[in-house]
């Protein structure tokens, strides 16, 4: 009899140790599934961050050339930078913008136009410049990227980025998730741009 008893509770004892050793299994699985997808998430930061940096440099560049009019003039005849008019509804545009690659709880300001032709000397065209802030959150930074690559495509003139600063407002938890999944717009990422417009505006001149 006392073998029989003996020989369960040795069975008991191994069942729970299997079932302890398939808890801590799959919690360890998890983990390192969690911290695998927050590397990969993190590297891809980094390198949009660094992909950017150049875009920003290159933009920089392309800003010292403004006082060249004569490369300028054969980079800017065929794009949007050049114009008989400036974007009056810019605020309305970058609206749509942000409800488009779903952006949220932002805020805008757009300073008044002001005309620094002067800066540029430039006998036939005057060149209107606007400085825009702008504060917001969304639900991945890559959404931010398609963004901002939309201010330079869908915006009529030249942008020169200022700074842009990105940071995670919330971790990706299971229950972020799950309110994903339900379409609930849940704010993974917040930050901010900065940057200055310039319009090329032609006008006219009495040569008399």
């Amino acid at each position: 009899m006392n073998s029989k008893l003996l020989k369960r509770y040795c069975i008991i004892k191994v069942s729970v140790c299997i079932m302890l050793l398939f808890t801590l299994s799959m919690t360890l699985h998890y983990l390192y599934e969690s911290n695998a997808y927050m590397a990969q998430h993190n590297s891809r930061i980094a390198d949009e961050i660094q992909k950017l940096r150049f875009k920003i440099m290159n933009v920089h560049k392309h800003e010292a050339m403004l006082n060249d009019s004569g490369v300028l003039w054969q980079e800017i005849s065929t794009s949007n930078i050049y114009s008989t008019f400036y974007e009056n509804n810019l605020g309305t545009l970058i609206s749509n913008l942000f409800k488009k690659y779903y952006l949220f709880n932002f805020q805008i300001n757009i300073s008044s136009p002001k005309v620094v032709s002067d800066m540029y000397n430039k006998q036939h065209i005057n060149v209107i410049k606007r400085h825009i802030e702008i504060r917001f959150s969304s639900i991945s930074d890559e959404q931010v990227f398609l963004f901002l690559n939309a201010i330079y495509h869908d915006i009529s003139g030249y942008v020169k980025v200022i700074s842009l600063s990105i940071e995670k407002k919330t971790d990706i938890t299971n229950e972020v998730l799950q309110a994903a999944l339900k379409g609930e717009t849940i704010p993974i990422v917040r930050g901010s741009i900065v940057f200055e417009l310039y319009n090329i505006v032609g006008r006219f001149v009495n040569e008399n």
